[in-house]
Order: C-alpha cells, then sequence, then structure tokens
C-alpha cells in the first residue's frame, strides 16, 4: 500500500485515464494483485504470467514477449510498457509522449528526466565535463537520464530487436521528482510524500 492506494493502481489509473490509450493490460503471477485489479479495475485485461518469466532473473522483455506472443495485436500498434514501480506517471504524460513520438517519427520513445551532476568513472576521470572549464550547473546542458516510468515502441518492431527499445529513439522530458523510482525503502518513503504532496496541493 503507497499513501493508501495498492502500488499497481498508479500506473493503472494513468493507463486508463489517458485519451489515447485503448487496452490496458497488467502481467502478474501474484494472485493478490490479480484478484485486486479484478475487482477495482474489470476493464483491465489481465495476462496471468508464466512461471518461468516471474522469476528474480527474468527480463522485462521476456514478459513484454509473452504478452505480445499470447495475443493478436496488430503489428502496427504502439505498446507502452509501465512500470507500476514509478506511480508519478500521469495520463497527461502518456497522452503528450504518443504524440511526441507520433510527430517525431522515430521508432520508440523514453522517459526520463534532465540530470545535471557531474559523473567521474572509476579510473577517477570525468565522464561528462571538463575540469579544467567547469560550468556552473545553472549553465550546464546536463543529460536525459531514464526514470524507468514508461517505454512506447510498435509491437512489430518489439517482437523484431526483441526489445522495449529500438534507435532512433525519441526522448520524453517529466517532472524531476519523477527521478525517484521505488527501488529501496528510502525509495517508498520519498514518492510517499511527493504523493501527499501532490494530494494537498
Amino acid at each position: 500500500m503507497l499513501n493508501g492506494s495498492p502500488l499497481c493502481s498508479y500506473a493503472i489509473n494513468a493507463a486508463l485515464n489517458a485519451k489515447h490509450i485503448d487496452d490496458v493490460w497488467i502481467s502478474s503471477d501474484d494472485q493478490d494483485i490479480i484478484d485486486f485489479v479484478k475487482s477495482d479495475f474489470p476493464k483491465v485485461n489481465i495476462r496471468i504470467r508464466p512461471a518461468e518469466f516471474a522469476t528474480d532473473t527474468a527480463t522485462t522483455e521476456s514478459v513484454i514477449l509473452d504478452l505480445i506472443n499470447s495475443n493478436q495485436f496488430n503489428p502496427a500498434d504502439q505498446l507502452i510498457l509501465i512500470q507500476a514501480t514509478s506511480p508519478l506517471v500521469t495520463s497527461l504524460d502518456l497522452d503528450k509522449a504518443l504524440l511526441q513520438l507520433s510527430e517525431s517519427k522515430k521508432n520508440s520513445l523514453i522517459s526520463g528526466v534532465e540530470f545535471k551532476r557531474f559523473i567521474w568513472n572509476n579510473d577517477g576521470k570525468p565522464v561528462n565535463y571538463d575540469v579544467y572549464s567547469r560550468p556552473r550547473r545553472q549553465d550546464f546542458e546536463g543529460l536525459f537520464l531514464e526514470n524507468g516510468a514508461f517505454y512506447i515502441s510498435n509491437i512489430e518492431t518489439i517482437k523484431l530487436t526483441q526489445n522495449r527499445i529500438d534507435l532512433p529513439a525519441e526522448l520524453y522530458l517529466m517532472a524531476e521528482e519523477t527521478a525517484f523510482e521505488i527501488d529501496e525503502v528510502s525509495d517508498w518513503i520519498v514518492v510517499e510524500n511527493l504523493l501527499t504532496n501532490k494530494m494537498n496541493e
């Protein structure tokens, strides 16, 4: 439960409320999640995830391909992978991203945030700036950091590449706070506070 609601409900609500998403699916082997979705989101389709794709070592790509291969989707349709560990995603983000990808004519889209930090490799060398000409952070162009919220790609392309991303990729910029993915307990606390503040605005 995140801020009083099951974690997966945030991604599901964002998808259901997006104007340009026609069908919403979840893939899970967890009976509690399946029962919750059936009762609270009857319009959502459920793929009961086979055991081989429900291990700690299973890739996200294997889960996507299992869903695609078990259905007769139109190969020309777009598939949006929305990760439940990114509950700050909104339906507006999803709609804007679909439009942006359509206008860009690129093969796929990745969500992320602007990243203005100075990075060094393990050899003690700077990766993204010149130490002898250190930019001020406000003047630093920075980089684009994947936030793991969602990815969009064509179903035919996913089947061909066996990957959620195909190049060239379009980058969709989200709000800075969406950089938080729930991977650790500390992430949970931060995201819960962000959601509480959002509700109180």
